[in-house]
């Protein structure tokens, strides 16, 4: 049975577990994501939420709060992960119904989210559960020395 939870810190070990499948050629930093665990959960207006099957996390979502000048905030789903091998199971749309119900009970009433060209089928996943697609945009980085 599926469950789903406010970030608890003695889940750490276990999501990072988790966060290690988002790109399996790379080598996370246990420190570096302990770390941004802290920062993240310093902020009331952000929110780690993880699903679990049994007592094994098998997704979890960040969520943050945003205000822009001139409109109402809304949330944003930031990062949404799914075990690669729980994937097609009703995890994500799990998860994504406890964001909207926790937007819901704070009045928000937007919920925004960017997901890679090249991810086809969470393009899909995110139009059955009723998001549109509405801007197209280009993402740019700097790595200040």
């Amino acid at each position: 049975m599926i469950t789903i939870d406010l970030f608890q810190s003695k889940d750490i070990n276990n999501l990072f577990v988790l966060f290690c499948d988002w790109d399996k050629e790379h080598q996370f930093d246990f420190n570096l994501f302990k770390n941004s665990i802290d920062a993240v959960i310093k902020f009331t207006d952000n929110k780690i939420i993880f699903a679990k099957d049994n007592d094994k996390i098998v997704g979890y979502a960040q969520i943050g709060k945003c205000y822009q000048i001139g409109f109402e905030p809304f949330y944003e789903i930031i990062q949404l992960l799914t075990a690669e091998n729980a994937r097609s199971q009703g995890i994500g749309s799990e998860l994504v119904k406890e964001i909207e119900k926790i937007a819901i009970l704070e009045n928000i009433k937007i919920i925004k989210l960017s997901s890679q060209v090249h991810r086809a089928r969470a393009h899909v996943f995110y139009e059955r559960l009723g998001y549109t697609c509405f801007k197209t945009s280009h993402f740019y980085e700097k790595t200040l020395k």
